[in-house]
């Protein structure tokens, strides 16, 4: 039974993963020239979810400007690494990964609010993404999904659209979906209802991606040597590693997103 339900929750994803690109628009020659803010709970979900974006834009010269909010500190427990030196390379990787897209260093801001003490600082983080916005220098801002399961992609992606709105101006807010991308959001079918989305092509970037994604190395490998060191394997990130990145116009009721 546990055989048969999985088979048919993996078809149901699939089906959705089909019916949200075939809704989105190609926004790739528009999206290369609109400058944007990029937000990251995480060091890595910049690149997992919107990297070949950040890359298309680079190689035409427009700016782009990411903000990494947590230090990454939880994403493993580990005997032989601290928190504290688990946060010092994950800062580091972020630095190496977002070079590698094309990002100057100076457009990237690790704000480090610790991983673990998130929801205690979600204001302070929308205080911060709304001072970058007032400067009127992005037409996008772009951030996790409201779909993704993880606490912090919703607490983060709430505080953008806070920002945005504390802001004012035309700044438009897109979501990519990094885990939800993975394992569906709550309820597929109502995720679709009146859902617009847009697709950029990152085919022709996307070696610059792959090889951004290899610099997370605390993420891509088994760095500790320890058995149990969680890796995202080739199939997990297969699904970020494809010819095309989706973004979604925020809903405004975010009722039911978590899982």
């Amino acid at each position: 039974m546990r055989r048969a339900r999985r088979a048919v929750r993996a078809a149901r994803l699939r089906r959705w993963r089909r019916a949200l690109r075939r809704r989105a628009l190609d926004v790739t020659a528009d999206s290369a020239l609109r400058t944007a803010l990029v937000v990251a709970p995480h060091p890595d979900d910049e690149t997992l979810g919107c990297g070949g974006t950040v890359a298309l834009k680079r190689l035409h010269g427009t700016r782009v400007r990411v903000l990494v909010v947590t230090d990454g500190r939880r994403s493993h427990t580990s005997a032989v690494i601290s928190p504290d030196e688990l946060a010092a390379i994950r800062a580091d990787e972020a630095r190496r990964a977002t070079a590698a897209l094309g990002l100057p260093a100076d457009e990237l801001v690790l704000l480090g609010v610790r991983e673990d003490e998130l929801s205690a600082h979600a204001d302070a983080v929308a205080d911060a993404v709304a001072a970058e916005l007032r400067t009127g220098a992005f037409a996008d801002v772009l951030v996790t999904s409201g779909w993704d399961w993880h606490e912090d992609h919703q607490l983060v992606s709430a505080a953008v659209r806070d920002a945005a709105e504390r802001a004012g101006g035309t700044v438009r807010v897109l979501e990519f979906p990094v885990w939800s991308w993975v394992d569906g959001p709550a309820d597929p079918r109502a995720a679709l209802d009146g859902v617009r989305a847009g697709l950029v092509d990152v085919s022709g970037v996307l070696e610059r991606k792959r090889a951004a994604v290899a610099e997370y190395r605390s993420q891509t490998t088994r760095l500790s040597g320890e058995d149990d060191w969680a890796v995202m394997d080739e199939a997990l990130l297969g699904r970020f590693l494809g010819d095309a990145e989706i973004f979604v116009e925020p809903a405004a009721d975010r009722a039911g997103a978590g899982r």
